[in-house]
């Protein structure tokens, strides 16, 4: 999955003060993809079950601007 799309999550998640650890741990996924300066991309899957927690339409998404 575009590293744009992982980019735009990690600075949701840190605007509105979400918890890494806490959404890495109830997700399965690695701190390390949940983190802005992570160049490793989510995976599809990832990417939508994070949408899932955080409650974002994944079609909302702005990978243009990122």
């Amino acid at each position: 999955m575009s590293s744009r799309a992982a980019r735009f999550l990690a600075e949701y998640m840190k605007n509105r003060h979400y918890s890494v650890g806490a959404a890495a741990a109830r997700l399965e996924i690695p701190v390390e993809k949940l983190t802005s300066f992570s160049g490793e991309p989510l995976t599809a899957d990832e990417l939508l079950r994070l949408c899932q927690y955080l409650h974002i339409k994944p079609e909302r998404i702005p990978l243009d601007e990122f």
